[in-house]
């Protein structure tokens, strides 16, 4: 969920924060200059030009796309939500030792959130 908050508002550091250091390679520290720079730059920008440490390079294209995508107009809902399962999933079983559970509530909140109704906007 805070990878669509911080997509709705690539302004707000505290969801920006928790999603950046969700990749291997990025904590506190770079999570903030991330942040800095979206504060003089839109989000797009500021995350493509930015060097990722080598630990998170081979992550941080899919990274980037996946955040695009969500600003684009062309991902409606539920298709954000899977979009972004789609994405967490590999950093989940890296993350956690109990990735299975993770993921079965992950499969559970895309299969609620398929009940809402679609719309062109993630977030009207």
């Amino acid at each position: 969920m805070g990878v669509l908050r911080w997509a709705q508002n690539p302004r707000g550091r505290i969801a920006g924060f928790r999603v950046l250091q969700l990749l291997p390679g990025i904590g506190p520290k770079i999570a903030a200059r991330v942040l800095d720079r979206i504060g003089e730059s839109d989000v797009i920008n500021a995350i493509t030009d930015f060097e990722p440490p080598p630990a998170a390079t081979d992550h941080w294209a899919g990274f980037v796309e996946t955040i695009r995508l969500l600003q684009s107009d062309s991902v409606g809902w539920p298709e954000a939500l899977e979009l972004v399962c789609r994405w967490y999933g590999p950093h989940l079983e890296r993350i956690y030792d109990d990735a299975v559970m993770r993921q079965a509530d992950l499969v559970q909140l895309t299969q609620i959130g398929l009940s809402y109704p679609k719309s062109r906007a993630i977030f009207d």
